[in-house]
């Protein structure tokens, strides 16, 4: 498990980009194009991670994988709608990655 809570005061830090160019435009000082895309505001985010580390046996040369899924709940604890193009005050997220050390 892990906690963690993030405070943009500049609304600066976190943006939804629409587009694939537009972190590159933002990067560039030059505006971005499409309309939809949107920053999370002057938000305090706060978040919950849950997470395990499974080890399947396996043979040769697969014995040091490892599998590793987790959840993550993302909440504004200030009210505002960050997530979700500016509808929802919170958001799920699935992930799994798989590590072969060799």
């Amino acid at each position: 498990m892990r906690g963690e809570v993030f405070w943009d005061d500049d609304g600066f830090y976190v943006v939804s980009f629409a587009n694939t160019h537009d972190p590159m435009r933002a990067l560039e000082g030059e505006p971005t194009i499409d309309p939809r895309t949107v920053g999370g505001g002057r938000t305090t985010y706060g978040a919950i991670t849950a997470g395990l580390n499974i080890k399947p046996e396996m043979p040769k040369p697969l014995s040091s994988l490892t599998i590793r899924p987790e959840l993550r709940y993302d909440r504004a604890l200030n009210g505002n709608h960050p997530f979700n193009d500016s509808r929802d005050i919170d958001q799920f997220t699935l992930a799994v990655d798989f590590v072969l050390t060799f």
